[in-house]
């Protein structure tokens, strides 16, 4: 069975950017496949290499500022988030998913399979809880995950 690590990043006191960690703390009280861990990885960055280092498959979930109407998700392959960062960031951190992903790669460290999942903020005011765009939400986020997480798990099983 893969492992799978779902980690949600973000900053829970400062409202919209906290969506990655909020999703994942939902993620924890639903039933999941055998092999999946859901990690609340706060602003973690590098510090999540360690993390990562035994995972056949990531789904990184945090929040993005790219245009789209707020609370809409976006689902991309870690080679276009680390192509989208350097030429404009997409993470909302000053270390963002794509340094985390190329120091994984460097490492050797960085799973055979990453998907990110970003959600476009609302607002980034100061609060501990996000806006009500993206908390009314919430459950269709928790459901595109545990997807994801399933399509991942069936895609590697039959390729291994």
């Amino acid at each position: 069975m893969p492992k799978v690590m779902v980690l949600g990043l973000g900053n829970l006191l400062m409202g919209d950017d906290g969506i990655g960690v909020h999703i994942a703390n939902e993620l924890r009280k639903h039933p999941l496949p055998e092999g999946v861990e859901v990690i609340d990885a706060g602003t973690g960055g590098i510090s999540c290499l360690s993390i990562i280092e035994d995972a056949d498959i990531l789904i990184l979930i945090d929040a993005v500022d790219i245009g789209i109407a707020p609370g809409e998700m976006v689902e991309l392959p870690a080679e276009e988030v680390m192509k989208s960062e350097r030429a404009s960031p997409i993470s909302l951190h000053e270390f963002g998913v794509a340094d985390m992903l190329a120091f994984a790669e460097m490492v050797r460290t960085r799973p055979m399979r990453t998907m990110f999942i970003g959600i476009q903020i609302a607002s980034l005011k100061p609060a501990d809880e996000p806006s009500h765009v993206l908390k009314e939400r919430m459950d269709a986020y928790v459901d595109a995950v545990k997807r994801k997480v399933q399509e991942a798990i069936s895609s590697l099983t039959k390729e291994g």
